[in-house]
């Protein structure tokens, strides 16, 4: 774990999204060490994939009993976690797995965070369904990276119908990128 951690540091990663899970304390103790920073996700429910239906796989809380316990276990994960200086940013939910998109519980959630740590930023929805609450504006385009550009823009995604793209008051973060490819053609 700490070689993969100074294989990144020695490339010119400064920065890494401990997403799906939470690590053992020699991970956050490593990132420390070597000041590798860190954005710690709330581990959330993942979508069953594929999904028969040949959509996302987007699975939410089924009521209010499970919001309960997710509130319950991000609260946890943020008092077990909060002492170690290399995370700066919390993450509430992924792509909407386990985030009620109609109810947007990430404002109070985003509250909660912060008031059991208020010295770190919160990121309360990396990529997807995005309501504005928290301190990033977070992107997932796995082959055209961009930050707030007009390439990318949720016209009307806040309820004020704004841009969520060039929201000043918020930090453009470009949570998710990768699995670029290249066609290439076979030679005849």
């Amino acid at each position: 774990m700490t070689y993969d951690l100074k294989v990144l540091k020695s490339v010119g990663i400064n920065m890494v999204r401990k997403h799906i899970k939470v690590e053992p304390a020699l991970y956050y103790k490593a990132c420390d060490e070597m000041g590798l920073l860190v954005i710690q996700d709330m581990p959330s429910l993942r979508p069953d994939l594929p999904d028969p239906n040949g959509g996302c796989g987007i699975i939410r809380l089924e009521g209010p009993d499970q919001q309960k316990e997710f509130n319950r276990e991000l609260v946890l994960l943020v008092e077990q976690l909060k002492n170690y200086p290399s995370i700066f940013a919390w993450t509430i939910y992924n792509e909407e797995w386990g985030q009620d998109v109609r109810t947007a519980p990430e404002f109070g959630l985003t509250d909660m965070v912060r008031s059991i740590d208020p010295t770190r930023l919160v990121n309360a929805v990396s990529g997807w369904s995005d309501s504005g609450a928290g301190d990033f504006d977070d992107n997932h385009h796995y082959s055209t990276p961009q930050c707030g550009t007009p390439f990318w823009s949720r016209q009307g995604s806040l309820p004020e119908g704004g841009d969520s793209a060039y929201d000043e008051s918020r930090i453009a973060l470009q949570g998710e990128f990768g699995g670029i490819g290249m066609y290439v053609e076979e030679e005849q």
